[in-house]
C-alpha cells in the first residue's frame, strides 16, 4: 500500500499525461530521458502487445476492459509492444489512440510490423498522434528503457534493425548511469526473425543489457536471444477458450525478470516463467528457454561476378532507377543519390528530408521523386537541381510507372494520377478507393490497371482517367488482397495474382474473369517478356512459371525449379534482360533463369535482407538495391554459355 501511495504522488494526472506523454517522451531528443519513478528498486509493468485493435474486431471491445483493469492494478506503468492495430491504416491508428489515451498510468511504446508495413503515409499519422519518432528512451526506477523498431519496412518481408538505429542504440547505452540497468524493447524478438540479430545482441552484450521485451509471436514465452532473456507477450484476443482474453505483467526485481500472464476471466495473474537478468549460461537450457538463431551468413555474390558498388548503411525502403550511366537511389535518412555506374562515384545528392518510400523514375531528362509527405520533385538528371515541385493529395508510398513519357502513380491515399513531367502537372487524377496504392501500375493498350488493398483490380482509361471496370478478387481479408501485386497487360488480358496464391486472368475491355488457377501457388512477384507473349509468376516456394498470354486458358511454357530458395514472400519485380530472368527472393537470394526454356543458370545469396528492386541498364547489367542499403551490379549473363 505504501508503494502505491508513493506511486500516486509521482504519476502525472490522466489529463496532463494524455497531453504531454508521447510528445515529451518520444518526440524531443532530450539530453536526459524522462525519469518517471526515481528511487524504485523494483518495477511492475503492464505489457500490452499485439492487441490488434480494429473497429470490426472483438479486440475493439476487449481493449477497454483491459485498460480499466490495468488502471486499477498496482502496475507502475504500461509498455506497448507494437502491433496495436491490424491493418495499419490511418483510421485504425486514430481509433486505437482514442482507446489508449484512457490509460491513467504512464505509457510508452514501440511500433510493430502492422503499423509500419501497410501504413497509409509512412507513419505520419502515428507520429502526429503519439509524438513518436520510431525510437523511445526513458528511465523508470533503476532502469533505463531503450525502444527501437525492426520493420519490416514498406514492402519488404524482412525484419532488420537499421544501421542508424544501431548507432543510436549505442549512444543511448553509453548514457546509462553506473547504477542503471538497461532494458531493450523491440516488437520483434532478436532471434531468427531479425536478420542482423547477432549484431544487435553483440552490442547489447558489450553494454551489459539485462533483458529484451518483445511481442510479435502472439504467445507468452521467455526466450533466449544469444544468452539474453527476452520476455515475449501474448496477443490480446487468443480465440481458443483455454487462452481467453488477456495481457502480460512483467516484473523486474531481485536481479530477475518475471513474466506473468493475466486473463480477464481469472482473478489473479499466473507466473509463466522467470530468468536471471543479463547474459547467462542458464539460458542455454533449451527445454526452458526457446532459442531460434539464424545460421551464420556468407555472401555468395562473387560467384555471379557481381560487385558491391555502394553500401549506404542506412536502410533503403524503395527500389533504384538506372539509366544514362547513372543509378538513382535514396535511403531512410532522406538523402537521394546519383551514382556513376562506371566507377560508383557520386554525381550529386538531394536532401528529400524524409525516407524515400517510392522508387525514383527517369523521364525526359529528369529524375522524379516523391516523398511520403506527398510532394513530387523533378530534378535535372545531370545536376540534381529542382526543376519543379508538385503537391499530391496526400502521402505516396507506391512506385510510379513511366509509359510514353508520362508518369502513372498514386497521388495520395485513394488517388491515382497521370502526370505530365514536362509541365509538372497532372493530366488527370482519379479516385481509386479509400486505401493507399502500393502496386506498380500496368499501362498498355490504352488502359491503366492497378491492384488495391481493397481486394480488387481496377482499370482506367489511359487518356481520361475514367474508371472502366473493377474486379473483386472474392476475399474480404485485407491481407489476402492484391495490394502489392504487379499486374500486367498483354494480348487484351490483365494478368494479376492474389496472396491466396492464385493467378487470375481478366478481359481487358470488360474486366470479366477469363480463368483463375491456383496450381502454381503464385504469390507476389511478376514479370513479362519484351514482346508480351509470356508472363512470369513467382511461386511461394521460389519457383518461376512462364505462361503463354494468347490462350484463353492456363497454358504453361515452362516451370523453373530453384533448389536453394525454399520460400519467397518478397514483392520485387521479376526483371528480364538479354534473354535472362532475374528473381529476387526472401533471404537475399537472386536467381538467374534462361528465358527460352526455364533453365536455372545460377542462384546465389547476396545479402541477409531482400532486394527492393532489380533493374537493367543499357548494357544489360542488373542493378540490385537491397533493404540493408547494399547496391550491387550484376554483369549481364550470356544464356548461351550455360
Amino acid at each position: 500500500m505504501k508503494r502505491l501511495c508513493i506511486l500516486r504522488r509521482v504519476l502525472l494526472s490522466a489529463a496532463t499525461f494524455a497531453a504531454v506523454s508521447f510528445a515529451a517522451l518520444f518526440g524531443a531528443r532530450a539530453a536526459e530521458p524522462e525519469h518517471i519513478l526515481p528511487g524504485f528498486e523494483s518495477l511492475k509493468i503492464g505489457f500490452l502487445t499485439d492487441i490488434h485493435v480494429q473497429p470490426d474486431l472483438p479486440s475493439d471491445r476487449y481493449i477497454d476492459d483491459v485498460i480499466k483493469e490495468v488502471n486499477e492494478s498496482d502496475c507502475d506503468f504500461v509498455l506497448l509492444g507494437g502491433d496495436l492495430v491490424f491493418t495499419g491504416y490511418d483510421a485504425d491508428i486514430r481509433n486505437v489512440y482514442n482507446h489508449l489515451k484512457k490509460l491513467t498510468k504512464p505509457w510508452f511504446g514501440v511500433l510493430g510490423n502492422h503499423e509500419v508495413i501497410r501504413t497509409d503515409n509512412g507513419c505520419k499519422t502515428y507520429g502526429k498522434l503519439f509524438g513518436y519518432d520510431r525510437r523511445v528512451v526513458f528511465r523508470a526506477g533503476k532502469y533505463l528503457f531503450v525502444g527501437f523498431e525492426a520493420g519490416p519496412y514498406n514492402r519488404a518481408a524482412t525484419a532488420i534493425v537499421r544501421d542508424e538505429d544501431i548507432r543510436w542504440l549505442e549512444e543511448q547505452f553509453r548514457k546509462a548511469r553506473p547504477d542503471e540497468k538497461i532494458i531493450c524493447v523491440c516488437h520483434i524478438p532478436l532471434d531468427k526473425a531479425i536478420v542482423n540479430h547477432r549484431e544487435v545482441t553483440a552490442l547489447m552484450k558489450k553494454y551489459d543489457v539485462k533483458a529484451q521485451i518483445c511481442g510479435h509471436a502472439h504467445t507468452t514465452l521467455m526466450l533466449n536471444v544469444d544468452s539474453l532473456p527476452c520476455a515475449m507477450g501474448r496477443m490480446l484476443d487468443l480465440t481458443p477458450k483455454h487462452y481467453g482474453v488477456g495481457y502480460n505483467i512483467i516484473e523486474l526485481k531481485d536481479d530477475s525478470i518475471y513474466l506473468w500472464q493475466k486473463r480477464l476471466d481469472q482473478p489473479a495473474p499466473k507466473l509463466f516463467n522467470k530468468a536471471k537478468q543479463g547474459f547467462s549460461r542458464e539460458l542455454l537450457d533449451r527445454k526452458r528457454y526457446k532459442y531460434n538463431p539464424l545460421p551464420p551468413f556468407t555472401p555468395e555474390y562473387g560467384a555471379a561476378g557481381a560487385e558491391l558498388v555502394r553500401d549506404f548503411r542506412p536502410a533503403v525502403y524503395a527500389g533504384a532507377e538506372v539509366g544514362g550511366g547513372t543509378v538513382y537511389a535514396g535511403h531512410s535518412d532522406g538523402t537521394v543519390y546519383a551514382i556513376n555506374t562506371s566507377d560508383g562515384s557520386e554525381r550529386w545528392r538531394f536532401e528529400l528530408g524524409e525516407a524515400l518510400c517510392a522508387a525514383p523514375v527517369r523521364v525526359g531528362g529528369k529524375v522524379v521523386l516523391v516523398s511520403p509527405a506527398g510532394v513530387f520533385y523533378a530534378l535535372d538528371e545531370r545536376s540534381g537541381e529542382v526543376v519543379w515541385k508538385l503537391k499530391a493529395k496526400g502521402a505516396v508510398v507506391g512506385d510510379p510507372t513511366v509509359k510514353d513519357g508520362y508518369i502513372y502513380c498514386g497521388f495520395g491515399v485513394g488517388w491515382l494520377a497521370k502526370i505530365d513531367p514536362e509541365k509538372g502537372k497532372p493530366v488527370w487524377v482519379a479516385r481509386c478507393g479509400e486505401k493507399q496504392m502500393q502496386c506498380l501500375p500496368a499501362v498498355s493498350e490504352g488502359c491503366v490497371v492497378v491492384s488495391t488493398w481493397e481486394n480488387d483490380v481496377r482499370c482506367y482509361d489511359e487518356k481520361t482517367g475514367r474508371q472502366l471496370w473493377r474486379w473483386y478478387c472474392g476475399n474480404d481479408r485485407f491481407d489476402f488482397s492484391p495490394g502489392l501485386i504487379f499486374p500486367h497487360i498483354a494480348a487484351g488480358k490483365v494478368f494479376t495474382y492474389t496472396v491466396c496464391r492464385e493467378m487470375a486472368v481478366l478481359d481487358l475491355k470488360s474486366g470479366k474473369l477469363i480463368w483463375r488457377d491456383d496450381a502454381g501457388s503464385c504469390r507476389k512477384s511478376a514479370g513479362i517478356s519484351a514482346d508480351g507473349s509470356r508472363v512470369y509468376a513467382e511461386t511461394r516456394t521460389g519457383d518461376i512459371l512462364a505462361l503463354h498470354t494468347d490462350p484463353a486458358q492456363y497454358s504453361a511454357a515452362w516451370t523453373a525449379h530453384t533448389e536453394k530458395i525454399k520460400v519467397d514472400r518478397n514483392p520485387c519485380r521479376i526483371t528480364v534482360s538479354r534473354g535472362v530472368l532475374y528473381l529476387a527472393a526472401t533471404g537475399g537470394w537472386i536467381a538467374a533463369v534462361r528465358e527460352s526454356d526455364g533453365k536455372v543458370l545460377w542462384e546465389y545469396r547476396f545479402s541477409q535482407s531482400e532486394a527492393n528492386s532489380l533493374c537493367a541498364d543499357e548494357n544489360g547489367d542488373i542493378w540490385a538495391m537491397f533493404l540493408d542499403g547494399k547496391l550491387f551490379r550484376i554483369p549481364a549473363v550470356d544464356p548461351s554459355k550455360f
